[in-house]
């Protein structure tokens, strides 16, 4: 689909805040700050992105499953050529990102302008490829969330301001990255899903919503699947940020048996008959922290900063970096690792994240200023908006600095080739809709290859059984 086609799309998106720890789904202010911390130098890209030359035989080479894929106003602000390069045949759907909603419901629109020009240009390319071009509007706030939700006048609102949004902008449909929203509000979201669809109906506009991982048969989460698999076109389901840039602990940022196990709940709740209504968002980032181990599930010290894939390649393959690259078998993961001497070396400094990488340095007012500070990271710290006392204090009072500075590593955790195989094997034995990816742009054309390959080849070996096999009650998350 196109600008102007019959059908638009709607894609909602998701995270609820739920569990504790290390491997549990990101808190309100966690949401907000994971997107921002995304926003590396892209200034510099090398490789050819989602572009990659196929071989003579397979001109016709295209995934037999739909590629959704978003487009952060970052990445286009720091490269605005970067857009031209993607494999536009390739993709099924692209979202660009973002449109904040506001407290009073209107969507701010300052970050199109960002894209310039180039906006009339990104919808005609979608237009002449087939591809359904969606803009992402985006709600990060808990309290927002409440306001806007639990009050019918504000709610349907909303749902207007979104259609406008897209005739305005002649796109064929709108992303709804929705985060942290409250428990208490599950009855009234699925309400929003539900009055949404009668808008869409009305306009021939698909909806999509995206959810994150967890175990979809608890009814204790902010929203009522099946209600709104039934009401929704597709349902997106964010493989990522198990781990995550507030994570106290490394680990996977999508450990194979949570996303297992996180479909297999899905398809009980919503049925196998709604099995091509899943598409499986996939990560081409990875995430670095500075820890006290070089294993799995070391502590972490401070707030760890996201890194493309492209930059991640860049830094496994030079010897002068001094990366060691590592498996996770429990977690079917990548991950690399490497001393540190403290926060400066790896771009920690003085005002934050490493502003020279592009990284969250949210003006500077950063961790401790002193750096490792020998009582780590402030303690005091963190603090930057009433946080209070820093979620890595337990880590660093552990280490107590005497005498000797502990050794400290750098421990990033990532997607490759191998590790988004397992997912696609998933998607291909599931009998899913396709794949996500966050975010176009990120990848040297690598993984995208990858997935392409896989599905070209599946698509030829019709033999794979349709249904994942059931898991164990204690894999699920």
């Amino acid at each position: 689909m196109a600008c102007g086609a019959v059908a638009l799309l709607v894609v909602v998106c998701v995270v609820v805040v739920a569990g504790a720890g290390a491997g549990a789904q990101q808190t309100a202010d966690d949401s907000v700050q994971s997107y921002e911390a995304h926003r590396w130098d892209t200034e510099d890209a090398t490789g050819d992105l989602l572009t990659f030359d196929l071989a003579d035989d397979e001109e016709d080479l295209k995934a037999p499953v739909k590629v959704f894929g978003y487009f952060p106003h970052w990445v286009h602000h720091k490269n605005p050529r970067l857009w031209r390069r993607l494999s536009w045949d390739l993709l099924s759907h692209f979202a660009l990102f973002h449109f904040p909603l506001r407290p009073d419901g209107v969507i701010d629109e300052s970050k199109a302008q960002i894209f310039g020009d180039s906006l009339h240009e990104i919808a005609q390319k979608a237009q002449d490829t087939d591809t359904t071009f969606l803009l992402t509007v985006t709600c990060f706030d808990e309290t927002l969330h409440r306001y806007i939700l639990s009050n019918d006048a504000r709610r349907r609102e909303v749902v207007e301001n979104i259609v406008n949004l897209i005739g305005e902008y002649e796109a064929d449909g709108v992303a709804l990255d929705f985060e942290a929203i409250p428990v208490d509000q599950r009855t009234s979201f699925t309400l929003f899903v539900a009055e949404l669809a009668v808008k869409a109906q009305e306009k021939d506009y698909e909806i999509v919503v995206a959810v994150p991982l967890l175990d979809y048969s608890d009814d204790h989460t902010a929203f009522d699947l099946k209600k709104i698999t039934d009401a929704a076109d597709f349902v997106f389901v964010m493989g990522y940020d198990v781990h995550h840039v507030g994570s106290v602990n490394t680990g996977a940022l999508a450990p194979f048996d949570s996303v297992y196990a996180s479909i297999d709940s899905l398809m009980d709740v919503i049925g196998p008959d709604n099995s091509e209504k899943v598409l499986l968002g996939v990560g081409h980032y990875g995430v670095e922290w500075l820890c006290a181990g070089d294993r799995a599930g070391a502590p972490v010290l401070a707030r760890g900063s996201s890194l493309p894939f492209n930059e991640i390649s860049k830094l496994v393959n030079d010897p002068e970096q001094g990366v060691r690259t590592d498996w996770s078998i429990d977690d079917q993961a990548p991950f690399f690792k490497r001393a540190s001497d403290g926060y400066d070396q790896g771009g920690y400094s003085q005002g934050g994240y490493s502003q020279g990488q592009g990284g969250y340095s949210q003006g500077g007012q950063g961790y401790s200023q002193g750096g490792y500070n020998q009582a780590g990271y402030n303690q005091a710290g963190y603090n930057q908006a009433g946080h209070g006392q820093s979620p890595y204090a337990d880590s660093l009072s552990a280490l107590q600095v005497d005498q000797q500075p502990p050794q400290l590593w750098r421990q990033c955790w990532y997607e490759d080739e191998q590790s988004l195989r397992a997912k696609y094997q998933v998607v291909n034995a599931g009998g899913l809709a396709g794949v996500g990816i966050w975010a176009l742009g990120y990848d040297n054309g690598n993984l995208t290859h990858s997935m392409v390959t896989y599905f070209h080849d599946e698509a030829k070996n019709r033999n794979t059984i349709h249904r994942a096999p059931r898991r164990s009650q204690s894999n699920v998350i």
